[in-house]
């Protein structure tokens, strides 16, 4: 999960796209931001 994350951010995609390109739910991806963000501090 965070290796699409790290993979988003490099591309500079848009969520939405990014959700739609790789098949997964926005919400979903908001859910594993919330991860991500939480261990990045």
């Amino acid at each position: 999960m965070f290796a699409l994350i790290d993979q988003m951010y490099s591309e500079d995609i848009n969520q939405k796209d990014f959700c739609e390109r790789e098949d997964i739910k926005y919400h979903t991806l908001q859910y594993w931001l919330n991860h991500y963000r939480r261990e990045k501090k």
